[in-house]
């Protein structure tokens, strides 16, 4: 059960005790009722206005308890929920690919863990109730009668046993579902980040059309699994009202009627049957419901086992060579490399040339291990690498990833340095003159909208250098520069104490000398 993967377990243990003792107040009423019922039947006002007081006491005890559990629950959810999302963010974070779908990943964090708190851990919490309660009223029934008790019990289990029939069918329809849920958000996403685009091209109504499709679609698909949720409640529903209710009712009177069972017990008996009844035919509704979680449930528990062995991994902050051998990669069928073989060493510069589409970038991607191959042995200083190498590189994108925050934070990106190093690796990556104008205190905007996009390239080249890290990964740098500033940057780059791998256009043959290594994808034979 979900709820038993909490860090807060005496909390949750605590909750359960609480529903366990809050399970009995089904018994307690069964024991008023049937004391009530003996002392009309022996026309006393003494035993009647006995059990009324212990009744009035009882109730009041067992709203005392409810009021807990209401409290403490809430309390457990609310932290399970924190842990769940904490798990599935420093999953995503920590094991996302260049090539992930991010708004797939995005759908996951908001819509599906949204219906793993309601019909996953909340249900796992009712489950519980509905035992203690079937458990304690079954427990009490066999106390009044034997065989009435056991005609409810057999009348629940058949209930069950008729639910499962319609589990896989609800499992299938909640797939379903969820796929078309995640397809929607996804391009809604995306039609709503390309607005700009659709106005200027006047696409608008075939936006609209678009997306209104992908809605029905998805509202479809939820329809189909909302009808097979209900219908099978009202099957059931049925099916538990003659199995567990109908049937043992009958019995109970034949017992009366040839065994001399009292009324007073009889009757409490039926008190109890509520509590048999009513648990078999909610539990159905929740496991079904709950089985819907199955998915998202299996998702989450593989990032928590993936978070704890990524933790197990020792991590690694330098290194003498990176060689990978019979290096293959597929994209959608379209080969990348085939049969690749190369080595980097300890402060190679390293130039990797080639036309576009070859896989420059994603050559950078596959060094870094943020890129899967299908097949090929990364070595790390001659063993098979299975370490945390993340600490090992830095890296420079083409297109800046530019949070909306301060140049200092985009930098430093949250991390502790030190203003006087911040301005050091400006200065390297020619930002001062930025900084000096507006200051490192200065908002750059949602997605760097206060500055040009060459400033934004080297707020990125700055986060790179300021970490000193071992290799520097550089995928089309200065694209957005001017001749100048990017022969200047270049020599930056060079001039360190690092490995340093990049990816370029337009590089004359005087600029390749000043790289101990020129990787030309279109002649792969050149970098065996």
């Amino acid at each position: 059960m979900l709820i038993f993967k909490s860090k807060n377990k005496l909390l949750v243990i605590g909750v359960l005790l609480l529903i366990a003792i809050h399970s009995l107040n089904t018994v307690f009423l069964s024991f008023i009722i049937s004391n009530v019922i003996s002392a009309a039947t022996a026309q006393s006002m003494e035993i009647f206005i006995k059990y009324l007081v212990i009744g009035i006491i009882g109730f009041i005890f067992f709203m005392i308890i409810g009021v807990l559990i209401a409290k403490f629950k809430s309390k457990a959810i609310k932290l399970q929920n924190t842990e769940i999302k904490e798990t599935m963010i420093n999953y995503i974070v920590r094991n996302s690919k260049y090539n992930d779908d991010e708004k797939k990943n995005l759908s996951l964090l908001t819509n599906d863990l949204k219906q793993l708190e309601s019909k996953g851990i909340e249900a796992e919490y009712n489950i519980a109730n509905l035992v203690f309660t079937f458990t304690f009223a079954l427990v009490a029934s066999f106390m009044y009668d034997v065989w009435i008790a056991l005609a409810f019990l057999v009348g629940s289990i058949l209930a069950v046993l008729i639910a499962q029939i319609f589990k896989n069918k609800i499992n299938l329809d909640s797939n379903n579902w969820r796929s078309a849920n995640a397809s929607y958000t996804n391009k809604l996403k995306g039609y709503l980040l390309g607005m700009e685009t659709v106005k200027t091209y006047q696409v608008e109504d075939l936006v609209i059309k678009n997306a209104s499709n992908e809605a029905n679609k998805m509202e479809s698909k939820l329809e189909k699994m909302n009808f097979s949720v209900e219908s099978t409640n009202q099957i059931l529903y049925v099916s538990v009202m003659i199995l567990s209710f109908l049937l043992p009712l009958g019995i109970g009177v034949f017992r009366m009627i040839e065994f001399g069972v009292t009324f007073a017990a009889f009757m409490a008996i039926v008190q109890l049957s509520n509590s048999l009844r009513s648990p078999a035919l909610q539990s159905t509704q929740v496991v079904n419901e709950y089985s819907t979680t199955k998915p998202i449930k299996k998702i989450y528990l593989n990032a928590l086992n993936e978070n704890k062995e990524v933790l197990k991994k020792e991590a690694v902050n330098n290194f003498s060579k990176i060689k990978i051998l019979n290096a293959n990669l597929k994209f959608n069928n379209q080969v990348i490399f085939d049969s690749l073989n190369f080595e980097v060493k300890k402060n190679d510069k390293i130039l990797v040339i080639g036309p576009s589409g070859i896989g420059k970038s994603t050559l950078l991607r596959v060094i870094q291990q943020t890129v899967e191959l299908n097949s090929g042995t990364y070595y790390l200083d001659n063993e098979k690498s299975n370490k945390d190498i993340s600490k090992l590189f830095s890296l420079i994108r083409q297109q800046p990833l530019i949070f909306d925050e301060t140049i200092f934070y985009n930098i430093t990106l949250g991390e502790h340095f030190s203003e006087e190093k911040v301005i050091n690796a400006a200065k390297l990556a020619l930002l001062d003159d930025v900084i000096d104008e507006k200051g490192l205190n200065y908002y750059v905007g949602e997605n760097g909208k206060n500055l040009s996009v060459g400033e934004l390239q080297r707020i990125e080249i700055a986060r790179a250098l300021i970490r000193k890290r071992p290799i520097i990964l550089a995928d089309e740098i200065t694209s957005s520069l001017d001749n100048k500033k990017a022969n200047l940057i270049r020599k930056n780059l060079l001039e360190q104490n690092i490995t340093l791998i990049e990816v370029a256009h337009n590089i004359n043959d005087n600029e390749k000398l000043l790289y101990t290594k020129v990787w030309d994808l279109q002649n792969l034979e050149k970098i065996k």
